[in-house]
């Protein structure tokens, strides 16, 4: 079945094989997306060749560089702003959608009467430091549906969000390139009034090929360490909350503490975390260390 009133956006960068794999789900969902667009983060491996080869029906959009997530689904939401389509589906490259995915989650945003974003995984800011699978109250009664828990932000890989949030809401800060783009993001519908949500099921497989490769024992990069640092600074320094401030400090100290007694490539890591704590107190945003330096 062809769900016409859906978009589905790719974010993509130099993973050709593994895009192929994601978009051969996408398109053979038991509820398909009416239209679903690539946003190409300036690949070079012959992605949009095999895109246009493998998938002729899918809208290919190419950028002229690396934006990271947030730039990409930015660029992805304004290509499609206008068009017909009353929900939006997020998808990295690199994650799988069960067939039924998009159908079990459209269904949960439908029965919402204010759902600004059901995602996959999410969790609560305290003090604006993200808690990963820490929730705000019990799950919704939802029969026929896994357990629906409202959350402050949802990771964004999977989630729907529906048009009309995004016009109110506006697009992802490009800015922040990479690291808290999604929770700042999800975070802001929630604080204009709409419901944020995560549906516990087991409706995607993601490879996390951009924490340090495939499998979740692989340590992250160090410079994703730098973006997580001077992000979550730039989006907390929004709020005017000294407390949240505190927060990132004490959260900053023991990220530090981590890496002195515990990671590999110290040295690296640390000129990593200090530099992003420095960025994100003068304001300096965009892409500034290259993924994979």
């Amino acid at each position: 079945m062809v769900e016409s009133a859906v978009a589905a956006i790719v974010v993509t960068h130099n993973r050709r094989d593994v895009l192929e794999h994601t978009l051969a789900a996408v398109t053979g969902q038991t509820c398909t997306p009416g239209r679903v667009c690539v946003v190409d983060n300036a690949s070079e491996d012959g992605s949009e060749a095999m895109v246009r080869s493998r998938f002729p029906d899918v809208d290919y959009l190419h950028l002229a560089d690396n934006t990271g997530p947030a730039g990409g689904f930015a660029a992805g939401l304004r290509h499609l702003a206008g068009g017909p389509f009353e929900y939006l589906w997020f998808l990295d490259d690199d994650s799988r959608p069960s067939p039924n995915a998009l159908e079990r989650i459209l269904d949960v945003s439908r029965r919402l009467p204010q759902s600004g974003a059901v995602g996959l995984d999410g969790g609560r800011l305290r003090w604006g430091v993200p808690r990963h699978g820490e929730y705000r109250v019990s799950p919704l009664d939802l029969p026929g549906a896994g357990p629906v828990r409202p959350c402050d932000f949802v990771l964004w890989d999977g989630a729907v969000i529906p048009s009309r949030v995004v016009s109110e809401v506006g697009y992802p800060r490009e800015e922040l390139f990479i690291m808290m783009e999604d929770v700042e993001y999800t975070n802001r519908i929630r604080r204009a009034g709409w419901e944020v949500v995560c549906l516990q099921e087991a409706l995607i497989e993601r490879a996390h090929l951009g924490s340090g490769g495939a499998g979740s024992s692989s340590l992250p990069p160090p410079w994703r360490g730098y973006y997580q640092t001077r992000n979550h600074l730039l989006v907390i320094r929004e709020h005017h909350s000294v407390c949240e401030v505190v927060a990132w400090l004490w959260r900053l100290s023991k990220q530090l503490v981590t890496t002195v007694v515990v990671l590999d490539r110290r040295r690296e890591r640390l000129r990593m975390r200090f530099l992003g704590a420095w960025h994100g107190v003068i304001k300096v945003s965009g892409r500034r260390v290259e993924p994979g330096s």
